[in-house]
């Protein structure tokens, strides 16, 4: 999730945004484990504020006594995905399967591999 919140948060302030994900999109994770995740009322502002990503119908039936919200590690993923891809259409860019393969400080580049092989 902070991947996708970073790149709204900065597609917000008017940048272009390419995110580099080593794994797959979530939508070829049929079967995908998943675990649960409390987000407090802060984190919701944040993404709402922040990001301009609202999250209101998604998080609305998960609300808690707590005054946050339980949801699903797979589902908040899908949904800040979505609403960011709605959102940010011209903006941001996702890249699945970019595994980064090294740094060169001294050179500033960053070597990754997916999407066609190897880039730089």
């Amino acid at each position: 999730p902070v991947g996708i919140a970073s790149a709204a948060m900065l597609a917000n302030r008017g940048w272009q945004v390419d995110v580099l994900e080593k794994r797959p999109a979530p939508s070829q994770h049929p079967g995908v484990r998943t675990y649960p995740m409390q987000i407090n009322k802060r984190a919701c502002l944040a993404l709402q504020e922040a990001a301009g990503l609202d999250l209101g119908a998604y998080l609305a039936p998960r609300a808690n006594e707590w005054g946050g919200h339980l949801v699903d590690w797979f589902g908040l993923n899908s949904q800040l995905l979505s609403t960011c891809r709605e959102r940010y259409p011209e903006s941001v860019r996702f890249h699945w399967e970019c595994g980064l393969n090294g740094i060169d400080l001294e050179a500033k580049s960053v070597k990754f591999a997916g999407e066609g092989g190897a880039q730089e």
